[in-house]
């Protein structure tokens, strides 16, 4: 919904893709995290080109039980006779304690039970990451749009730090998505 000329608030729920142990030789002992619906609400105002957004997300029923807090500043250029955009935009994202933990910290039952000898580790709240994304939509009808992104992130504080990323993993990610939207 629209506030105003140039403001958003927009309400959603998306599902966060989960994670198995058995998917990777460093999870093992870590245990499963479920896909989840996550409530979502974002504030936004644009600006000629540009955009700057405050999105909330809170886990509503998977394992990582938790919030985080995006600031997104982008910029959307018109090509194609309008048709089509392509974009970029920097974000930042912080995540609680509980996010943290379950996303990234180590108990001490599951470093007993690692199969590559991982340290338990504590996750505390705080900036997890911060990106870039690139993205190219196309407006197939007056409803309907097809999106494509590119996005680079790189976990910070607390998520480079634990040793799934330190030892196991890479602090550096990288995202590409293909996706449809509908608009009402």
């Amino acid at each position: 919904p629209v506030l105003g000329e140039n403001y958003r608030i927009d309400t959603g729920l998306r599902y966060d893709f989960g994670r198995d142990e058995s998917d990777n030789d460093a999870l093992r002992g870590l245990g499963d995290l479920d896909v989840g619906a996550v409530g979502v609400l974002k504030a936004s105002y644009e600006f000629g080109r540009f955009e700057t957004g405050l999105e909330l997300a809170h886990d509503l029923g998977g394992d990582r039980d938790g919030t985080t807090a995006t600031l997104e500043l982008g910029m959307k250029q018109p090509i194609l006779n309008g048709r089509a955009f392509a974009g970029l935009t920097a974000d930042a994202t912080w995540a609680s304690d509980d996010y943290m933990q379950n996303s990234f910290g180590i108990s001490a039952a599951q470093a007993a039970r690692s199969g590559v000898g991982l340290s338990a580790f504590d996750a505390e709240a705080g900036f997890k990451d911060v990106g870039l994304s690139a993205l190219v939509g196309y407006s197939v009808t007056e409803n309907v749009s097809v999106i494509t992104m590119a996005k680079y992130s790189r976990l910070l504080n607390d998520a480079a730090d634990s040793p799934l990323v330190d030892r196991e993993g890479s602090a550096n990610q990288f995202q590409l998505f293909l996706g449809a939207s509908y608009r009402w």
